[in-house]
């Protein structure tokens, strides 16, 4: 599990232990109807508040636009997180205003009917059957909410570990790139490492803008799923497979051209 997957999962967890301790102290002093309202209600408003933050937090981190303008999600998907999380929130502050004097009134019904009587009734023990059949049906899908709550959290975990992945990237990419720019293909030792490093930076920015590679793919399996600037990366991987196999056959004529095409592939030219 990465880091930041496990960041979140233990945030997660701690806000469910602190929630539960929470709801634990302030319902033993009610009754068992204003405990199940309350208890649905908190869980309810919790998860809500979860999901429209997720989608917030979902926005704000893909608002870093990628060089090159290519992102999966695009600046429609940007604007439609937005305005779902955004409308999300309005709603939930909206709902809970209408809901304090409800909840109010309720509270106040539940504290009168708490007065002892003056004559004491005697309570069927069928009463205490249907509390507790009342009690299963309301916890088993409470149940299922939160772990529907915690699949969810997991998911849009990977989706965040993944943006954090390519921003951390992306920050070495344009250390690599202020280098280059400042020294040119002098950077390297020979025109051999000119090629290949080239070469890997340029697939490292293929996968920035969103296109998979896999350490167990061949260069050739990697270009054959390129359609972003699929001529220069495929003449580019040419020169790595030159570089690679046959290094003596290197020139310093292949590394300018090497260089030329980078510079395409990752929007400059």
């Amino acid at each position: 599990m990465s880091p930041v997957k496990l960041k979140i999962l233990i945030t997660f967890i701690g806000i469910l232990f602190i929630l539960g301790l929470m709801l634990g102290a302030e319902f033993n002093n009610k009754s068992g109807s204003e405990r199940i309202l309350e208890l649905f209600l908190t869980l309810f408003i919790f998860g809500y508040i979860f999901i429209a933050m997720l989608f917030l937090l979902l926005a704000i981190l893909n608002m870093e636009k990628i060089k090159g303008r290519h992102s999966k999600a695009g600046p429609l998907g940007n604007i439609i997180l937005i305005v779902v999380s955004s409308l999300m929130l309005a709603t939930y502050f909206l709902v809970i205003i209408k809901l304090l004097p409800h909840l109010g009134r309720v509270k106040e019904i539940a504290n009168t009917s708490q007065i002892p009587p003056q004559n004491p009734l005697v309570i069927p023990s069928t009463f205490t059957r249907k509390g507790t059949e009342l009690g299963l049906a309301f916890y088993v899908p409470v149940i299922i909410f939160m772990i529907a709550l915690f699949l969810l959290s997991v998911s849009a975990s990977k989706s965040i570990s993944t943006i954090a992945e390519k921003r951390r990237i992306k920050k070495e990419l344009q250390k690599f790139d202020a280098s280059l720019e400042e020294r040119g293909i002098d950077m390297f030792s020979n025109p051999r490492e000119a090629v290949i490093e080239l070469y890997k930076k340029a697939v490292l920015w293929l996968e920035v803008l969103g296109i998979p590679y896999r350490e167990s793919w061949t260069h050739w399996e990697h270009a054959s799923k390129v359609t972003y600037k699929r001529k220069a990366y495929v003449e580019l991987a040419k020169l790595f497979e030159k570089a690679k196999y046959a290094p003596e056959k290197v020139t310093i004529n292949d590394a300018e051209r090497a260089y030329k095409l980078y510079m395409v592939i990752k929007g400059e030219e």
